[in-house]
C-alpha cells in the first residue's frame, strides 16, 4: 500500500484529508471494469472507446480512483472526483504506472536475457 500526498486537502465525511491510501497491485478484473465504466460516465462513448490503455489520460485515472476506493472505503467516487490541480496529474501517475510500470521495473528487465526466437527461412 502507498500513500498519495495530497496539494490541496480533500474534504471526505466533513473531514479534512491531505493523504490518500492506494495499492494497485490489489485491482480485480471487476476494478477495471468500473473503472472502464466511471471513464464512459466522463467522456462521450465515442472518445472513450477510440483510445488505448497505456496513453489513456482518462482511464489512467479512473483506475487509480479504483486503487484509492480499495483501500480507503470512507472515500466515494463522487470525492475523488474534486480532486484538483497537480493532485490530478499525481493520480494520473498513478493509473499510467499501473498499464506501463515504473521506470526502475523497465530498467530492471532490460538487463535480462532476451528470449531466443527461431531463425526465419522462407520457402524456395
Amino acid at each position: 500500500m502507498k500513500i498519495l500526498k495530497l496539494a490541496k486537502p480533500l474534504l471526505v465525511n466533513g473531514k479534512k484529508r491531505t493523504e490518500l491510501k492506494y495499492d494497485t497491485s490489489i485491482l480485480t478484473i471487476s476494478d477495471l471494469s468500473n473503472a472502464e465504466t466511471l471513464k464512459f460516465k466522463l467522456v462521450p462513448a465515442e472518445q472513450a472507446a477510440s483510445s488505448v490503455a497505456q496513453t489513456d489520460n482518462i482511464l489512467h485515472l479512473c483506475v487509480a480512483v479504483m486503487a484509492v476506493l480499495r483501500c480507503e472505503p470512507e472515500v466515494s467516487e463522487e470525492d475523488m472526483l474534486r480532486l484538483e490541480g497537480y493532485d490530478v496529474v499525481q493520480l494520473s501517475r498513478i493509473g499510467q504506472r499501473f498499464f506501463i510500470g515504473s521506470a526502475s521495473e523497465i530498467a530492471e528487465n532490460s538487463e535480462a536475457q532476451q528470449e531466443v526466437t527461431q531463425e526465419v527461412t522462407s520457402a524456395q
